[in-house]
């Protein structure tokens, strides 16, 4: 996503260390997939790796005109390579979080910014899941152990930091999304306003979002000098429970959509997978525990 960090303005794009630590302890090596690069290369690069996701952040989708931004053109191409891919037999996993979520939204809304509310009052927010229907027999949930969905329906473990989301009624109002994807979770902000929190694509698509971070309670948690995590003393009892579940979600990415796509040279390989980074912390979190309807 575009760069926005303070003394590192020379760089035109970054993305958290703790996005690739959340995948490397799944099993997966990563590549960067610069949204500067053309779409040639782009389309180029996709032909060597088995996935995508989308990070959070908070960058802009479209132009002043309306036009995509090279960040979300990009993300077009990206998008189209795991729907196509899926159409002709083969399997390349999306994954969206926070932002990503957001992105494929729009872009499964075929660009349209209605799709998306903002003044959403999730920031640093912990809350549990509240499950839809769907989720016990869908592809992300519905293989995860009977005690990891009870963490995630009644513990504060999924960490929300946006303003921006899917309001459920937009969601289903919204044909070519709704008419593709399912929603899996929602939950409420500070003001009880609804969100769409998971969702993933019908019929085996394999593209799946969380607007919740699961790779932030797992490698982004903030501590004193004694290493204990900085948050409220009602959560601190859900951080290796947290743990569990962002462990889960990305054991089943990993483990249920792999394609067989890979570098033709190991030279090649070895110049593009992203060498071993540490995390950055994040702020202490406000925590609200559940009960599992």
């Amino acid at each position: 996503m575009p760069n926005d960090v303070t003394g590192f303005e020379s760089s035109q794009s970054y993305f958290p260390a703790s996005y690739v630590k959340w995948l490397e302890a799944a099993g997966a090596r990563v590549v960067p997939l610069p949204f500067t690069a053309s779409a040639d290369e782009t389309r180029a690069m996709l032909t060597n790796i088995n996935g995508a996701l989308f990070t959070g952040g908070g960058s802009d989708f479209t132009n002043p005109d309306g036009s995509l931004t090279p960040f979300a053109q990009t993300a077009q191409i990206i998008f189209n390579e795991s729907t196509t891919a899926w159409a002709s037999g083969e399997s390349f996993p999306l994954w969206g979080t926070c932002q990503g979520h957001e992105l494929i939204s729009f872009l499964a809304s075929n660009a349209d910014m209605s799709i998306l509310t903002s003044g959403f009052d999730s920031e640093n927010l912990t809350i549990p899941l509240n499950f839809t229907a769907a989720a016990p027999v869908s592809r992300l949930y519905g293989p995860m152990p009977p005690n990891v969905i009870d963490i995630f329906a009644s513990q504060p473990v999924t960490m929300n930091n946006h303003q921006m989301g899917v309001a459920p009624a937009d969601f289903a109002a919204m044909q070519p999304l709704a008419s593709r994807f399912t929603v899996l979770a929602t939950n409420l902000d500070r003001q009880g306003r609804p969100f769409v929190s998971s969702m993933e694509g019908q019929g085996g698509l394999p593209i799946f979002t969380t607007q919740y971070h699961p790779e932030k309670v797992q490698f982004e948690c903030e501590c004193d000098v004694r290493r204990t995590p900085v948050i409220s003393p009602d959560s601190c009892v859900c951080v290796r429970q947290a743990a569990k579940t962002a462990c889960g979600v990305g054991d089943i990415l990993l483990q249920r959509d792999v394609g067989g796509r890979e570098f033709a040279l190991p030279q090649q390989q070895q110049l593009q997978v992203l060498p071993e980074v540490c995390a950055t912390p994040f702020t202490s979190c406000d925590v609200q525990r559940g009960t599992r309807a």
